[in-house]
């Protein structure tokens, strides 16, 4: 796959400022990176089993019984909930993750895995939320001054290539969600919620 840019789309809960300061949204960027992990392994995993079998995985068994989920470190993610909708070209992929003492809130999210040309895209929507059983009423994902972050969407693009390096350094889970060789890194733009009009962009990449 050719190096291009990889868009990461965020919806946001705006307060008094039709603005935010580039503070706020290099902030609020940082701080969604690694709450994309979960997703980017899981769509990396799903495109590397597709390339390997000519077919996406249709259950979660499927997924996290291949030997590549080990590699992956896939397995090492707990789910609460993990479903899995396959066609020829497309896989659709929902999950919720268990949450835990130190992240009590539900966090979950849709991927859907698509093959073009010589490469894979993910692209995804995350949302975090109460517990279910109680209320499903939904939380920011993150927070930077007043700049409240509800909904994040994007695509990210699949480098098999370049994943398959990062996995004989065994580097994959360290680097995710950077799966291509695109040295832009991820443009992140904010977007006020209800509407399209950007309020504030910021880029991510990987470190050193």
């Amino acid at each position: 796959m050719t190096a291009r840019a990889c868009l990461l789309l965020l919806v946001v809960l705006i307060g008094t400022r039709p603005a935010w300061a580039q503070a706020a949204t290099d902030q609020a960027a940082e701080q969604l990176e690694p709450l994309l992990a979960e997703m980017a392994l899981l769509a990396a995993t799903a495109a590397l089993i597709h390339d390997a079998q000519g077919r996406y995985p249709a259950t979660p068994f499927e997924l996290l019984s291949a030997p590549v989920a080990a590699d992956t470190e896939l397995r090492g993610i707990t789910f609460a909930d993990l479903g899995l909708s396959a066609d020829a070209d497309t896989l659709r992929i929902v999950y919720l993750l268990t949450p835990t003492p130190e992240t009590p809130t539900e966090r979950g999210g849709a991927v859907l895995v698509t093959r073009i040309d010589d490469g894979y895209t993910a692209r995804f929507r995350l949302a975090h939320r109460d517990d279910a059983d109680f209320s499903t009423r939904s939380l920011p994902i993150t927070q930077a001054d007043l700049l409240r972050v509800r909904e994040t969407r994007g695509m990210l693009c699949l480098d098999l290539a370049h994943i398959r390096a990062l996995l004989a350094d065994g580097t994959l889970a360290q680097r995710a969600p950077y799966l291509s060789e695109d040295e832009d890194g991820l443009t992140v733009e904010f977007t006020a919620h209800g509407g399209t009009r950007s309020v504030g962009t910021a880029t991510l990449t990987p470190d050193p």
